[in-house]
């Protein structure tokens, strides 16, 4: 076999998903303002540097809070908001029948998302997918910063996955996707399920753009 692992995405690749991206986006802000955390220290900053910013104004006025405690308490609140319509979700056609092909054949399969643990559990095990993983690696696994598009990401998923980098194919329905692997040197198909179809390929003619998630099993 060319690979020995096939590594997936899973909102907009397996999984045809309902988040309200606009209240996760706001999560660190909320979060850190409902802490008394002053708007204006945290307006214009990434998540890594939000967080940063909040914790030092929270130690200096009598929180002693650890940066590991407030990721966790802002990660769980994603989770939270990430979970809300869970029930509404629905693998796209094709997916089991695609997994038990990849088993048989003898791959290895891992899911590698920027979702939170509780919700990535939830949302497979819902639609009977999680059967099929033989590693999860989710968003709250590691420190703010080593997600996805951080190459590391993908490290994390081979070594779970007992294999080198360069034996995962990743699929993946976004080009944080596509950067993680190809950063770290894993190969990528894309997908055209997510919400924006083939145009944010469009770019990257490089990469090998399937319709559904299922349609990888004819390049293997």
């Amino acid at each position: 076999m060319r690979y020995k692992a096939i590594g997936f995405d899973m909102d907009g690749t397996l999984i045809d998903s309902v988040i309200n991206y606009e209240k996760l986006a706001n999560v660190e802000f909320d979060v850190l303002t409902g802490m008394g955390v002053p708007a204006d220290l945290l307006e214009g900053k990434g998540d890594k540097d939000s967080i940063l910013a909040g914790l030092k104004y929270l130690n200096s006025h009598g929180n002693d809070i650890s940066k590991k405690d407030l990721e966790k308490k802002i990660n769980t609140r994603a989770g939270e908001i990430e979970s809300e319509s869970v029930h509404l979700a629905k693998a796209y056609p094709g997916v089991d029948k695609m997994l038990t092909e990849l088993r048989a054949k003898g791959y290895r399969i891992g899911l590698l998302t920027r979702g939170q643990r509780m919700y990535a559990e939830k949302a497979m095990g819902e639609l009977d997918l999680l059967k099929y993983m033989d590693a999860l690696q989710a968003y709250d696994d590691h420190p703010i910063g080593e997600q996805k598009p951080n190459p590391i990401a993908m490290r994390y998923l081979a070594d779970d996955l007992g294999v080198d980098v360069k034996d995962i194919l990743y699929v993946g329905d976004n080009l944080w996707d596509y950067f993680c692997a190809r950063d770290a040197g894993s190969a990528f198909i894309g997908v055209a399920s997510g919400a924006n179809g083939r145009l944010r390929w469009e770019r990257y003619p490089e990469v090998t753009v399937v319709d559904n998630v299922a349609d990888i099993v004819e390049y293997l």
